[in-house]
This record gives structure tokens, C-alpha cells and sequence, in this order.
């Protein structure tokens, strides 16, 4: 069977992805501060969890005391293919000089140490002879300076050197040097999501790109979440990935 977990699932392309996959066959565990979207909530193969990644003591309530029978994670222990996507993010728009200490810290939190660490649990929760797969929702800020975007870049920056990190540790780390792994870094383009109509209503003073995006967004060159999700699955799919893959959706 085919198990995925993914963060970030009541809205974007956290969502488009829980119902591609759950609609190819697979079981779905997903997780977001809000609830999940009608459709997906009817969906026998999804199961919801909210809860605030950001808040250490939610994420330890819904991922470490659990007993692993629970049926949010019950599929994970049967998993022939296991696969986890950072997806969950946050912008917090503001220049070096003016960034808070609270929006440092809880960006940080939710931008890279929930991911880093929820790999790890979802490596010592899968079978030893699972396919596990490692997805993390990147963007161009990981490569490019966008100002007022330093917490931002940083974090997605962050984000993908974790993953190449994990993949080094999969071929020189013994108790990871066995097991079937993959790492793949996916940046899905610019989305027509929450995020960006909230990039869109940013003080250009903030935020001095901002009409790049209000420009993609008057001129229909936004993808649809659909479009990245239905690629990311086919990928999925595939058999045979490469240990460590960045990708970006060509649409």
C-alpha cells in the first residue's frame, strides 16, 4: 500500500496533492492548523489532524504520544511506499532592520525545524524495507534574494540543504545506509494560493517585488494548485527515484 503524509492540507497545494493521491489509491494522513476542505473531508482515504505545527507541544501530542496503532498512522506501519511533504509554510514580510524576534522564531519553527525533525519521525515510524520519500515544497526564494523576504529565503534555504543533508546521511550513515530513501526538493512555481494573495495585499514600502506578483496575478500566469499536484504524483509514482532530485514544475 501507499501511505502519504503531508502538511499543509486545508487549502493550496497541500490540498490539490491529498486529493490527487487519495484519488490514484493512496492512504492520506494530513495535517493544518485549519480544517480540511469538504471535499477532502468526505474522503474515506483521508484522514485529518489539526493542529498548529508551529506549537512544539501540539506537534508532540498528535506525533509522539500517539500510540503508532492510531488510526491516523496506522497505514504508515503496512507501508510499501511512505512518503512525507513539507508543504506547511508561512511568509512573514519585512525588511532585516524591522524582522521581530516572535515572527523570527515562529517561522523558523514551522519553515524548518518541524520539517527536519518530522523526517526523522517518519523515518523511525515507516518499515525498514518501506520506500520512504522525503518531499519538501520548495520556491526560487531558496536560490534568489527577494527583499523583505530574509526569514523567508533563509528558511526555504534552509529547507533544501536539509534534504541534501539527509540524503549524504542515507549513503554514509549506518543506520540509514540500508534503508530505500529518496530526497526530493520540488518547487511547484508560483501557485495561485492563500500565500500569494497575501504576498499581493503587502505594503510595497515591505515588500519592493510586489508587483511582480500582482502582474502575474492580473495577467492569468498563476498555476493552479491542481497543476504542480497532479505532477508531483505523477513523481510519486515513479519507480526508482534518484537519492537526491531538485525539480520545479514546468506548466
Amino acid at each position: 500500500m501507499k501511505f502519504a503524509l503531508l502538511t499543509g492540507t486545508s487549502r493550496g497545494i497541500g490540498a490539490a496533492l491529498a486529493r490527487e493521491l487519495c484519488a490514484r489509491g493512496w492512504t492520506v494522513t494530513g495535517c493544518a492548523r485549519g480544517a480540511a476542505p469538504d471535499e477532502l473531508a468526505k474522503t474515506e482515504a483521508y484522514t485529518h489532524l489539526s493542529v498548529d505545527l508551529a506549537d512544539r507541544e501540539a506537534v508532540r501530542r498528535t506525533f509522539v504520544e500517539p500510540a503508532s496503532d492510531s488510526p491516523a498512522f496506522a497505514a504508515l506501519g503496512r507501508a510499501e511506499r511512505a512518503v512525507v511533504v513539507h508543504n506547511a509554510a508561512v511568509v512573514a514580510t519585512a525588511a532585516t532592520h524591522a524582522v521581530e524576534l516572535d515572527a523570527a522564531y515562529d517561522l523558523c519553527a514551522l519553515n524548518v525545524a518541524l520539517p527536519i525533525w518530522l523526517s526523522g519521525w517518519f523515518l523511525r515510524a515507516a518499515p525498514a524495507e518501506s520506500d520512504v520519500r522525503v518531499v519538501e515544497i520548495s520556491s526560487g526564494a531558496a536560490t534568489s534574494a527577494y527583499p523583505g523576504w530574509p526569514l523567508y529565503c533563509a528558511s526555504k534555504a534552509a529547507l533544501r540543504m536539509a534534504g541534501e543533508v539527509l540524503s549524504v546521511e542515507a549513503a554514509e550513515v549506518d543506520a540509514l545506509r540500508d534503508r530505500r530513501l529518496s530526497v526530493l526538493s520540488y518547487a511547484p512555481g508560483v501557485v495561485a494560493t492563500g500565500m500569494q494573495a497575501d504576498i499581493r495585499g503587502v505594503d510595497p514600502a515591505l515588500f519592493p517585488r510586489r508587483e511582480r506578483f500582482v502582474e502575474l496575478h492580473e495577467t492569468g500566469k498563476l498555476a493552479q494548485p491542481e497543476a504542480p499536484a497532479k505532477d508531483l504524483a505523477r513523481r510519486l509514482e515513479a519507480p526508482d527515484p534518484p537519492a537526491y532530485e531538485v525539480a520545479r514544475y514546468q506548466g
